[in-house]
């Protein structure tokens, strides 16, 4: 099996990956060493779920409603009262489908 390319080759190389890899060893004690307060956490948590999980949840169901709504609105004669024509209907599932 061939020696790949990705190894260091010359003792500067070796040099320069073992500071990184020292660097991240460093990197990662403090992160491991880092103490959360569980009230505090437990207050972010709520407040994220409140304020980004909850508004989150309520659009996905309304898109979904509507998704599931315009085939129905369609059989129900929707492109003659909207006098639709050609591609008219296409456009509005494009509107509803990647959202």
């Amino acid at each position: 099996m061939p020696a790949s390319s990705s190894f260091p080759t010359s003792p500067s190389r070796e040099k320069q990956s073992s500071i990184t890899a020292k660097k991240a060893d460093t990197a990662a004690f403090v992160v491991s060493t880092c103490q959360v307060n569980p009230s505090i956490e437990k207050s972010l948590l709520r407040k994220l779920d409140l304020h980004v999980v909850l508004p989150l949840m309520i659009l996905f169901v309304l898109a979904f409603l509507d998704r599931v709504n315009i085939g129905n609105a369609k059989i129900q004669g929707m492109t003659e009262e909207l006098k639709m024509a050609g591609n008219d209907f296409n456009v509005a599932l494009m509107i509803f489908f990647p959202a």
